[in-house]
């Protein structure tokens, strides 16, 4: 049996650029929680999942479908990243499957590959994707160059950064399909913008400029909201964060925020408006077994 398991991602800045510009900068860091996938031998295809997981199955069955795999096989996949929450679920099950893929045929992938396969399986689908979510699948928390296809490893957390998660109703094929209709040129000068965002992050980041990262952040997210808009959920939790005098963006298509607690004032406020937390790791990512 080969296993292997990939970690979920958030964003804190450079979102959504990614899906929309080819030189896009995207800083963001691994979640502790992930998804495991499980491969062996059969005498025929049997895929099992949680219940919470889709039941059709569609990104296995696409993964074999493209890389022209018809033997047969037991796949077992679970997730503990919270569904439907803009955290890099599916990238972390690809990413996770196509490992597993590739030591089982030979299919000789490099971590990079590995990633792109992924992005394109989602292409496949019909889903509008950037490569960020595969790439911290695959090479954990990162300063990713979406043109070159290259991570730098990000070695610290800022106190008082995590996630909180509240899920939404819609999918990240609904947001950025609200977003091509708006693929003007003020649309497009707003996401390079989420670039120059990233650049300035990163570089506070390291400076250890923990307000100007806030501010970052905070710009980014309204970038989003006049961009893509935000779901009602989306909007709750901004205006709740900002209120309480702290920093955040979106994760991603919508349910999850990254939060720059500086004041260490807001867990008390999550707590009362059931909104729940995750913890950010450096060391995420690609493990295979």
């Amino acid at each position: 049996m080969i296993e292997a398991e990939a970690t979920g991602r958030a964003a804190v800045t450079g979102n959504p650029g990614d899906v929309y510009l080819e030189d896009a900068l995207v800083l963001a860091y691994s979640i502790k929680n992930k998804a495991i996938v499980k491969l062996d031998d059969s005498n025929k295809l049997i895929i099992n999942s949680e219940t919470n997981l889709d039941s059709t199955h569609k990104l296995i069955h696409q993964a074999l479908k493209h890389f022209n795999i018809a033997a047969p096989l037991k796949i077992d996949y679970s997730s503990d990243i919270p569904f439907k929450c803009g955290l890099g679920g599916s990238a972390a099950i690809l990413v996770s499957l196509i490992a597993c893929l590739n030591k089982r045929f030979n299919l000789n992938l490099s971590l990079t590959d590995i990633s792109k396969h992924a992005l394109q399986i989602e292409r496949e689908l019909k889903i509008n994707a950037g490569w960020q979510d595969r790439a911290v699948a695959v090479f954990g928390s990162s300063l990713i160059d979406c043109k070159n296809f290259t991570c730098q490893k990000l070695t610290s957390i800022p106190q008082g950064m995590y996630i909180v998660y509240y899920g939404k109703n819609n999918t990240s094929k609904d947001i950025h399909n609200n977003g091509k209709k708006k693929g003007s040129e003020e649309f497009i000068s707003l996401m390079k913008k989420t670039r120059e965002i990233t650049l300035d992050a990163h570089a506070a980041l390291q400076k250890m400029d923990w307000k100007r990262l806030g501010l970052l952040m905070n710009n980014n997210w309204e970038i989003r909201e006049s961009t893509l808009g935000l779901t009602k959920e989306d909007k709750l939790v901004k205006d709740l964060i900002l209120k309480n005098k702290g920093f955040a963006n979106q994760t991603g298509s919508g349910g999850a925020a990254i939060v720059l607690d500086l004041e260490n004032k807001l867990k008390p406020v999550f707590e009362e408006n059931n909104i729940k937390i995750i913890q950010l790791i450096l060391n995420g990512g690609l493990k295979i077994r």
